[in-house]
């Protein structure tokens, strides 16, 4: 399995959760290191800026208000 596989299970058993007994800092940390290193940028990287393209994204997932 690889790291990519790894974290977006993590992030599903994380969402099973309701984010409940999470170490949080871990998860963003590995997720800011895979998504840096998918972009060919070495981790840690201190350029505040290749760290926002490597990890923003336009979607955004809201709660809709149920019905």
């Amino acid at each position: 399995m690889n790291e990519s596989e790894a974290l977006l299970r993590s992030a599903y058993q994380i969402a099973s959760r309701n984010g409940e007994d999470t170490n949080w800092e871990a998860f963003k940390n590995s997720l800011e290191k895979e998504l840096l290193e998918s972009k060919g940028v070495k981790y840690p990287c201190e350029d505040e800026q290749l760290v926002l393209r490597a990890t923003c994204t336009a979607r955004i997932y809201k709660i809709s208000p149920s019905e």
